[in-house]
């Protein structure tokens, strides 16, 4: 499984709380635990490990707090750099699992045709 992420804010929740506190942080302490909980149902799926994962490659960058907005343009290029150092750090892992062979056509489950099982 190839995961490839968008740009990781790493965010420390506040310690203590209560309502005011939380409100804030709140979204990004959301999309981080969504973010974690698919990574994990893909390893649980796959039975790898998350700290040892064989068959999972997740791709994802880091980015300081406030460096990025989900509703910004800006910063593009650098995002895009990111991602291109990312590519160039994990190719050898990558592209021998991924790349080494071409993939099988898909073809289509036919309309009306019934549903396949897994065994």
């Amino acid at each position: 499984m190839l995961a490839l992420g968008c740009v990781r804010e790493d965010y420390i929740p506040p310690a203590g709380g209560g309502q005011l506190r939380w409100a804030r942080p709140a979204p990004q302490v959301f999309l981080q635990g969504q973010s974690s909980g698919s990574v994990g149902g893909i390893y649980l799926l796959l039975g790898d490990r998350p700290n040892a994962p064989e068959r999972v490659f997740r791709l994802e960058a880091s980015a300081p707090k406030g460096r990025f907005s989900l509703d910004g343009a800006t910063g593009l290029q650098t995002m895009e750099q990111l991602g291109r150092s990312m590519a160039r750090h994990r190719l050898d892992q990558v592209m021998p699992v991924f790349f080494a062979e071409p993939a099988t056509p898909f073809v289509p489950v036919p309309e009306g045709a019934p549903d396949a099982t897994v065994s």
